[in-house]
C-alpha cells in the first residue's frame, strides 16, 4: 500500500511510506487487528510530516519488533511484526537522504597480524541487526562499511581460516580478484564486481589474494562487521548452500543468461557517445531469503540513468570511472569514484545519473532496482 499526499508542493518529494503486507498480517479472525491500527498510526506520522520524537519512535518500533521476532518462542503477534510488514519510506528524524563512505577517508584503520588492512566506516544512523529481517530492510537504512585490503600472497582472515559474522554480510570485490577457499560450500574465484552474500554465523573463507596486485573486499552490514574463526568442518554443504550466494559480474566472453541485457529504460535521448561506447547494460539477480537484490550496471561514456527512486533504498559500489549524481545535494552534482561506496534512502527522488565524458562506470547496486519518476526531480 502507498499513501500519497493529493498535491507535491515545488520540486520537493513529500513524505510517504510504502506498507508491505504480510500474508498473515490481517487474518480473518482480527487476531492482528492491532497491528493493523499500528500501521495506521505510522501511516498518519509519516504521510502528514512528523518528524522528531514521534518519528523516531517510529523508527524504534521497528527494531524492537525485529527483537520480538528473533524471541523464542516468539509472540503470538509476532508474525506480522513491522519488522516483516512495514517499511518507513519518508524523512524520518535521524536516517540522512543519503550518505556517502569516501574510499580515502575511512573512519578506523588496523592491521591483522599478517598486514591486512581493515578500514571502516561507521553508519550514521544506529539501527538493529539483520537476522529474521526481510530482505528489502537490510538497505533501508545506511549501512557499516568494512573494506579489507589484501596485498599478493595475503589471506584474510590471518592463519587461512574460516570466519562467520554476527551479522548477514554483503561482500563485493572492488578491485583485483581473490579464491574464497570455502564459499556455498566450495573453492570460489572472485574477480572484480563479484558479490557473495552469507547470513550470520555461517562459516566461509578464508579470502586469499593470489594475483599479482592489491584485492579489495567490501563488506556492508546492518552493524559492526565483527568476525570471528569457525570450524567449517561442522558445516552442512545443504546449508551453505541455501544460505550462501555468489554472484558474477559479466565478462567479455559471457553469453545468454549471464551476459549483459537491457537496462530496461526504454529508449533515453542517449548520446552519440553513450550509444557507441556501449549504453547502459545490467545484470540482475532478485531477493532470495534475506539477500536482497543485486544489480550490475555498465555505464558507457557520456551515459545518463534518469529521475528516479530505490523504494527500499540502496548501497552503491562503485568499482571504476566516476558517477556524477544530480539531486542529491541541491542543485550540484555529486561526484562518487572509483572505491567509493554511497547509500540512498528509500524512495528520496533524485537523478539523473550521468557517468564521465571520457569513462565506462561500472556500479554494484545493492537494494531494490529504481523506479523510474520523471518530473520530480529538482532542476
Amino acid at each position: 500500500l502507498a499513501l500519497l499526499p493529493e498535491s507535491r508542493l515545488g520540486q520537493k518529494r513529500p513524505p510517504w511510506f510504502s506498507v508491505r503486507m504480510h500474508s498473515q498480517m490481517l487474518s480473518p479472525s482480527g487476531k492482528n487487528s492491532g497491528l493493523l491500527g499500528c500501521c495506521l498510526w505510522l501511516l498518519w506520522v509519516t504521510s502528514s510530516g512528523a518528524h522528531g520524537d514521534i518519528a523516531e519512535a517510529a523508527l524504534d518500533l521497528d527494531d524492537e519488533c525485529s527483537a520480538q521476532h528473533l524471541a523464542s518462542p516468539p509472540p503470538s503477534d509476532s508474525v506480522g511484526c513491522a519488522a516483516h510488514a512495514l517499511q518507513l519510506r519518508s524523512q524520518l528524524g535521524g536516517v540522512p537522504t543519503s550518505n556517502r563512505y569516501e574510499h580515502d577517508a575511512p573512519q578506523s584503520r588496523e592491521s591483522l597480524a599478517n598486514g591486512v588492512e581493515v578500514l571502516r566506516w561507521s553508519s550514521p544512523y544506529s539501527h538493529g541487526g539483520t537476522r529474521g529481517l526481510m530482505p528489502m530492510q537490510i538497505t533501508d537504512r545506511p549501512p557499516h562499511v568494512t573494506k579489507v585490503v589484501l596485498k599478493p600472497g595475503q589471506a584474510f582472515p590471518e592463519h587461512g581460516v574460516s570466519l562467520r559474522t554476527q551479522e548477514d554480510a554483503l561482500y563485493v570485490v572492488i578491485g583485483g580478484s581473490v579464491q574464497c577457499d570455502f564459499c556455498k560450500a566450495g573453492k570460489h574465484d572472485l574477480s572484480t564486481g563479484d558479490v557473495f552474500f552469507t547470513t550470520a554465523h555461517r562459516p566461509h573463507g578464508p579470502f586469499v589474494n593470489h594475483g599479482s596486485g592489491d584485492a579489495i573486499l567490501g563488506v556492508a552490514s546492518r552493524k559492526y562487521f565483527a568476525f570471528e574463526h569457525s570450524d567449517r568442518t561442522q558445516a552442512h554443504g545443504w546449508d551453505m548452500k541455501v544460505n550462501q550466494h555468489i554472484y558474477s559480474m559479466p565478462h567479455s566472453g559471457s553469453a545468454g543468461v549471464d551476459a549483459w541485457g537491457p537496462s530496461g529504460m526504454g529508449t533515453p535521448p542517449l548520446t552519440t557517445t553513450c550509444w557507441s561506447s556501449g549504453k547502459v547494460m545490467v545484470k540482475e539477480w532478485g531477493e532470495r531469503l534475506n539477500m536482497p537484490s543485486v544489480m550490475m550496471v555498465k555505464m558507457g561514456h557520456d551515459c545518463f540513468i534518469p529521475c528516479h527512486e530505490h523504494p527500499s533504498g540502496a548501497v552503491y559500489f562503485i568499482l571504476s570511472g566516476k558517477l556524477l549524481v544530480h539531486g542529491e545535494a541541491g542543485p550540484f552534482n555529486s561526484t562518487y569514484g572509483t572505491g567509493d561506496v554511497r547509500w540512498v534512502r528509500p524512495s528520496f527522488v533524485y537523478g539523473p545519473e550521468y557517468s564521465s565524458l571520457d569513462s565506462e562506470a561500472r556500479l554494484v547496486v545493492l537494494g531494490s532496482p529504481g523506479s523510474f519518476t520523471a518530473g520530480l526531480c529538482l532542476h
